[in-house]
């Protein structure tokens, strides 16, 4: 039982003119056992102040809550369902509340998406260009989605409703990592998760982030020639190695074996 302050004080201050434990309890002010266990902790540390508790231990360290962000913007249309689904993955057993409120400490709320105009021929062309290219030109790759993965007709590759969610996840990936090139520690901390996941849950074969690296420079250097100066491109060279190394490292961290040949 807990009880105010004042009480307290009254208590202490009776138990200091000589009344004891049961003469105290005689007035009703509060239960024999409260009163003695007050007594008891006034005389162990001469204080009548309650410590605050330490409350239920948190169920995600620092680290998982920066993975639980990064997917959150990297796919910003993901519920707090499919969240907790995906954390699960990281080590986090926790519910969609739970992950709200995580979010929410970042500063990310949910709301409604306004309504947009439809996406244009260009803008589609754009935001599937890195993956489909990746996609024709090593169809291997394809062999890890299942919606897919027998789809050999380009226009009808392109209609996919998994290739596009995942071309967006690339590109807030990317975004993601652009944005915090000046917090070296974050940076480390997402490659770390995110290899991971594409090594213990997806079974990715490393050597595609290698291939898919690839793939976004020529891509950048090819298609946006007005913006990708030898300056620029050696930029992004210098952060598409720094993504290999890293993941590469966490697929040697948990032992991954290659099970097959690009």
């Amino acid at each position: 039982m807990v009880t105010c302050k004042e009480t307290r004080a009254v208590i202490i201050a009776l138990h200091k003119k000589g009344f004891t434990g049961k003469d105290i309890a005689a007035s009703k002010i509060a239960p024999k056992s409260t009163i003695y266990r007050i007594i008891k902790k006034f005389k162990e540390s001469g204080s009548i102040v309650v410590k605050k508790a330490s409350g239920r231990p948190r169920k995600s360290s620092k680290l998982q809550d920066c993975f639980l962000k990064f997917i959150q913007l990297r796919d910003r249309d993901t519920t707090s369902t499919e969240l907790a689904k995906e954390w699960q993955q990281a080590g986090v057993s926790a519910s969609a509340r739970t992950v709200r409120r995580r979010l929410l400490e970042d500063g990310l709320v949910s709301r409604r998406a306004a309504k947009k105009p439809l996406l244009s021929r260009k803008n589609i062309r754009d935001r599937l260009i890195f993956c489909k290219r990746l996609f024709v030109n090593f169809p291997s790759s394809k062999q890890y989605f299942s919606q897919f993965q027998q789809v050999e007709d380009r226009e009808e590759l392109e209609r996919s409703a998994q290739l596009k969610k995942h071309s967006r996840r690339v590109m807030n990936a990317i975004n993601t990592l652009v944005e915090n090139l000046h917090d070296g520690d974050k940076m480390v901390s997402v490659l770390k998760l995110l290899g991971k996941a594409h090594a213990l849950r997806h079974k990715v074969e490393p050597v595609y982030f290698k291939i898919l690296c690839g793939v976004i420079l020529k891509v950048l250097v090819e298609d946006f020639p007005d913006y990708i100066t030898p300056e620029v491109a050696g930029a992004w060279t210098k952060l598409l190695d720094v993504v290999y190394w890293h993941v590469k490292g966490v697929y040697e961290e948990v032992g991954w074996a290659s099970s097959s040949a690009v």
